[in-house]
């Protein structure tokens, strides 16, 4: 039997501002309000359902690809995701369950917690990274690893002994970064990336006498997936995949594909459903059996030895120059004049903070923990999300602090966050890219700012001079006059969220509800990213001639350091146009940070906007013909008209999503007919792409609805999914086909027929997923003929 493994890297480095645990908007990711929301909807949540489509466009099949695949998902991005998009994970638990009971071997394997390059960490951070990341999978997935994704496939010897003495048995790594192998009782021989067969696993016999397993990545298919043309379509993909497995062992032979999995959605647009095709189409004709690396391990353990070239990794051809020092390595062409040596000052930065705070430990660690290091690893556990007080205790306890006095826990748990933000420093993306300045590099910065603000309340150190002298050699290639010492002193100027500031967003939360009419009838606690908000009791509105103010106080407790606090509050705004002010304990807050900008700003925006004309749905309505008529005839619209006419079917639109939830058929006709006045004004999915997610949660809870009901009164909702897919797009009823696919047995047959054709599905997408019946052109059968 052959296999093929498709192994996908899911990550995202952190993105929140390490003092609030939120996440600024970023203008580059627009229309969303970040890159983790954004590649999140273009990426992750189409792995769970990914379609096959048709030469229509329509799905005939929805895939779950964690079972199909193997993955990792990065520490980082599984803490976001579990707060921000719970569904992806459960979709990766899901298939990771359904392969694990297939093949009897876990499919997903764990990442260092932080995304580090391995060989430039030091023991210490090697073994917390590897303890980290194995309590996040272990949060995941319910069970201990055997593989693991390294981050730029960096390895070198100290990074596969810490590995192997972690309990790991595995890792993929590029067929470069193997130097020479021999057969059992054999002679070596030297191999490079063209002549290495990667169809076999290797032994890497460790000088401690421990082995570790290497799989190497298939080249020419790794590379073409990511950079080629493979994904064109799921017939290209297959076609290249037969090819290569055609020259492999009969029994035990494989092909392994990697790739990041942001190729499939994101990168490149589509490229799931290719994909999804692909492993089918596999599946079904028998090609290969479609797995992961613990099934391939249990079913041909590696018999040939390796010797690895070491620094190595995939993505720099001199060992791990990219992430120390200009060594030519560049994200994009490289523009005359540009320079990449900021990141050896970087990197000097990065040990230097790690350095400084690993030797205060060693020296003063003891005077928190009985064993500082192995506490400081088991905090693993505390990482994957926000305020887990109760493990908190059970680790202090363990470790000789259980009656410490207020003062000392949470000095013990600075200690922690002090670890957290040092490791996160350590992130490679800060060094991948072409400038200082990037966000990825600027973030970097960020976690140094942090980690040196909590040193010193947790061993006074002072570490910003130091940290500044070194970060004043990088310089910016956009702008000369910025250097890492600029970024550094600007974010523990302008990023460090106290909790009068967590306190200041809720007031304007309070000011907003005042504004509509719905505020709270007694108190109320909100989280804050790592801020609890507990009011004393319930927000006082104050009148006002054209506005609205409220007053209050409120406790407020930071969950990663244990800081707390009490703050007064006052919120208003006077009239329309004018701008929200925020007063904190009797003092007006006139520099706040980005997030309580953009609510205050949001608050104007909302209030101004009632003394704006508003769009008239029958005067849109009315007009809409003429629009239809213009695009039959080929005919542009002449302006101001096509511009008015999309605005007001587009503010409509929003308007009914906006509106509070209704149930009815009312609350049906006003959607429907929005959707067909946008249909009508020519607009398309672009141009709605904002109001997608709440549309697409609008037209969930619709069949939701309708399936509790057995399909009562769904001919409406037939006509709405239709209207939606022609103005937004599949991806406004991803959540729709998987209710229907997975979900709505309930529904009368013929009516759940009729749903799935209006959602731009066959009816073959809703019988079990390995049923050949799922696939209809008859080429799939015989495509390996």
């Amino acid at each position: 039997m052959r296999f093929l493994v498709v192994h996908t890297h899911l990550y995202q480095p952190p993105r929140e501002n390490p003092w609030s645990e939120l996440i600024e908007r970023q203008p580059s990711a627009a229309p969303f309000h970040d890159w983790n929301e954004r590649v999140s909807d273009e990426c992750y949540e189409e792995l769970g359902g990914a379609a096959v489509l048709d030469d229509a466009g329509r799905a005939i099949a929805l895939v779950n690809l964690f079972a199909r695949l193997s993955f990792n998902v990065g520490p980082t991005l599984a803490a976001w995701l579990a707060r921000h998009r719970p569904g992806v994970l459960a979709d990766a638990r899901a298939g990771f369950d359904a392969a694990l009971e297939r093949s009897g071997a876990p499919p997903a394997l764990m990442q260092p917690w932080g995304h580090p390059i391995m060989p430039l960490c030091d023991p210490r951070e090697r073994r917390l990274q590897l303890a980290w990341g194995r309590a996040d999978y272990r949060r995941r997935f319910g069970r201990d690893p055997e593989g693991v994704w390294l981050p730029e496939t960096a390895i070198d010897t100290p990074t596969l002994e810490d590995a192997a003495a972690a309990g790991l048995r595995y890792a993929i790594v590029a067929p470069e970064q193997i130097a020479a192998i021999r057969p059992p009782d054999g002679a070596w021989h030297r191999v490079d990336a063209t002549s290495l067969p990667t169809d076999r696993a290797y032994r890497v016999r460790l000088p401690s006498g421990r082995e570790f397993v290497l799989f190497a990545f298939h080249p020419g298919l790794s590379r073409g997936i990511a950079f080629g043309s493979l994904l064109a379509s799921g017939q290209t993909l297959l076609d290249a995949t037969a090819e290569a497995l055609a020259a492999t062992a009969e029994d035990g032979g494989f092909v392994l594909v990697a790739a990041d999995g942001e190729t499939f959605g994101h990168h490149q647009k589509g490229a799931q459903h290719a994909l999804a095709e692909a492993l089918i189409r596999a599946h079904l004709t028998g090609v290969a059996r479609v797995t992961h690396l613990g099934e391939v391990l249990r079913a041909a353990p590696p018999t040939w030895e390796a010797r690895i070239v070491e620094p190595s990794s995939w993505s720099c051809p001199h060992g791990v120059g990219r992430w120390e020092r200009d060594c030519g390595c560049a994200a994009a062409a490289r523009p005359e004049g540009w320079s990449w040596a900021w990141r050896a000052p970087l990197r000097h930065a990065a040990r230097q903070l790690r350095d400084r705070v690993f030797s205060a430990i060693e020296r003063r660690g003891d005077e928190l923990f009985d064993d500082p290091w192995a506490a400081l690893e088991q905090a693993g556990e505390l990482q994957g999300e926000l305020a887990p007080l109760g493990r908190l205790d059970e680790l202090l306890a363990r470790h000789g602090a259980p009656a410490a006095p207020p003062a000392e826990r949470a000095r013990a748990v600075r200690l922690i966050e002090l670890v957290r933000q040092t490791l996160a420093a350590a992130t490679s993306c800060g060094w991948f890219f072409d400038d200082i300045a990037g966000i990825e590099a600027r973030q970097v910065i960020r976690h140094m700012a942090r980690a040196a603000d909590l040193a010193g309340s947790v061993f006074g150190l002072d570490l910003e001079h130091d940290l500044a002298a070194l970060l004043d050699e990088a310089v910016s290639n956009r702008d000369g006059a910025v250097t890492g010492a600029t970024l550094l002193r600007r974010a523990l100027a302008g990023d460090a969220w106290r909790g009068p500031e967590a306190v200041g967003l809720v007031a304007l939360r309070r000011l907003g509800q005042a504004l509509d009419g719905t505020l709270p009838g007694g108190p109320s606690a909100e989280t804050v990213g790592a801020f609890a908000v507990n009011e004393e009791q319930a927000v006082e509105p104050a009148s006002a001639p054209a506005g609205a103010t409220v007053r209050g106080a409120a406790t407020w407790f930071h969950v990663r350091t244990l800081d707390e606090g009490r703050t007064a509050f006052e919120a208003g705004l006077d009239a329309p146009g004018e701008r929200p002010w925020v007063a904190l304990d009797g003092e007006r807050a006139d520099d706040l940070p980005g997030p309580l900008r953009e609510l205050e700003l949001a608050l104007a925006a909302r209030h101004a906007a009632r003394e704006l004309p508003a769009p008239s749905a029958a005067t849109v309505a009315r007009d809409a013909w003429i629009a239809r008529e213009a695009a039959r005839l080929g005919m542009p619209l002449p302006p101001p008209f096509g511009e008015a006419l999309r605005g007001g079917a587009r503010a409509l639109l929003a308007t009914v999503l906006r509106r509070p939830e209704e149930g009815g058929p009312a609350a049906l006709e006003h959607l429907e007919a929005a959707l067909a006045t946008c249909r009508d004004a020519g607009l398309g999915p672009r141009d709605v792409d904002d109001l997608r997610p709440a549309l697409a949660r609008r037209l969930d809870r619709e069949l939701a609805e309708s399936v509790a009901a057995r399909g009562a009164g769904t001919g409406q909702l037939e006509a709405i999914l239709a209207l939606a897919l022609a103005v937004a797009g599949p991806a406004a009823l991803r959540r729709v086909r998987r209710r229907l696919a997975g979900d709505a047995e309930g529904l009368p047959e013929d009516v759940r027929a009729a749903l799935a054709e209006a959602a731009g599905m066959t009816l073959d997408a809703l019988t079990p997923v390995d049923a050949p019946v799922r696939i209809l052109r008859e080429d799939i059968r015989d495509s390996l003929a």
